[in-house]
């Protein structure tokens, strides 16, 4: 079976679906507490005979917790402000309609919370493309006039990239899955990661990430402006796969090669995999002026292991669904920041969340 070609969506035919925050701390990953809590989790799962769309996750506690510089907002000789200018780069994670169909997604109800904090109209413009890797973005925000243009003069950036590189990795990285024939060989792989090699793994992105992070602050010239980094979640616990071998798993039976004693394992070493990615990722944007949103504890809880069957499309169990776009919406209207004389976090009513 082919696993090394991958796109948004997972390894592509028989593959297990990608299994993929500020990161979670070291202090958070003690691997004791983990499988406590993955014990409950999983007789859940199995419980309802490893259909994942019945397995929840809290919701996230989304209080302003987070602070970034402050947009000059941009004026005309007129009376009328000129609109601020939200700008979204990245993958299919950040393509609404990917997992939501015609439901309004992220980007325009987070446009639409600027426009009624600030009064100002806001123009929305999402570069976010299909399939895109870290390098993808690194060529667009090189090669694109246009998208060059449309970073420089924006106020707010939303960048969601880094999942098609991810955890459990292609062959090309220390850690990765070997000769895997069937999905459930990917959780022996998993089980059977160091955290050395996990460690040396992630830290092989970090010049990847830095380049695209540089690059959008290069092409700001100095510009203020609010930069979000949305982080990347983890989407084992629940997935079905493409193969059909991991209901099994999920109903709580041994499948060939690996037990269910040994799935704990699998499910923190992925947690600690993705924790310690997003902690490179977010390490290199805030380098460069960005702020990290948290996506993985908002989708997978506060400890990263829980399930986000709640947050993303159920046949690709990759695209966030409405819930999920509102989520993330969420998340970026509790970032605390406002142009002079504008406080975006006094708002006392949550547009994002109708009564």
């Amino acid at each position: 079976m082919e696993t090394r070609e991958r796109d948004d969506c997972g390894y592509r035919a028989r593959g297990l679906t990608q299994l993929k925050g500020p990161p979670i701390s070291r202090a958070n990953r003690n691997r004791s507490a983990m499988r406590a809590a993955l014990s409950v989790i999983l007789m859940t799962v199995a419980a309802c005979g490893g259909n994942s769309a019945s397995t929840t996750t809290a919701q996230p506690d989304v209080s302003p917790t987070t602070s970034a510089p402050s947009p000059t907002p941009a004026t005309s000789t007129t009376s009328t402000p000129i609109p601020l200018q939200l700008l979204v780069l990245g993958d299919s994670i950040a393509i609404p309609e990917m997992g939501c169909g015609q439901c309004v997604g992220f980007d325009q109800q987070y446009a639409n919370h600027i426009k009624d904090v600030t009064g100002r109209e806001v123009a929305l413009r999402n570069e976010a493309r299909p399939n895109a890797e870290i390098s993808d973005l690194q060529t667009l925000l090189a090669d694109d006039a246009a998208v060059q243009a449309a970073v420089a003069a924006a106020d707010i950036i939303v960048v969601s990239i880094g999942y098609n590189n991810g955890p459990p990795w292609s062959s090309d990285v220390p850690c990765h899955p070997v000769d895997p024939t069937f999905d459930t060989d990917l959780l022996v792989s998993l089980r059977d990661f160091s955290e050395a090699c996990m460690r040396e793994t992630n830290e092989t992105f970090r010049d990847d990430f830095d380049a695209v992070y540089a690059l959008i602050e290069e092409l700001a010239n100095g510009r203020p402006q609010l930069r979000i980094d949305l982080g990347n979640f983890n989407n084992l616990l629940g997935n079905r796969g493409g193969d059909g071998t991991m209901d099994a798993v999920w109903a709580g039976q041994d499948v060939p090669g690996f037990s269910q004693a040994d799935l704990p394992e699998a499910l923190i070493n992925m947690m600690i995999a993705i924790a310690g990615y997003n902690e490179v990722e977010c390490e290199t944007a805030t380098a460069h002026g960005f702020v990290c949103a948290g996506l993985l504890e908002a989708f997978n809880g506060p400890d990263g292991t829980g399930s986000l069957a709640d947050y993303v499309n159920p046949a690709d169990f990759v695209h966030p669904n409405a819930n999920g776009q509102r989520v993330i919406a969420q998340l970026l209207a509790k970032i605390d920041f406002g142009p002079p004389g504008i406080s975006w976090s006094a708002n006392s009513k949550d547009p994002i969340l109708p009564p």
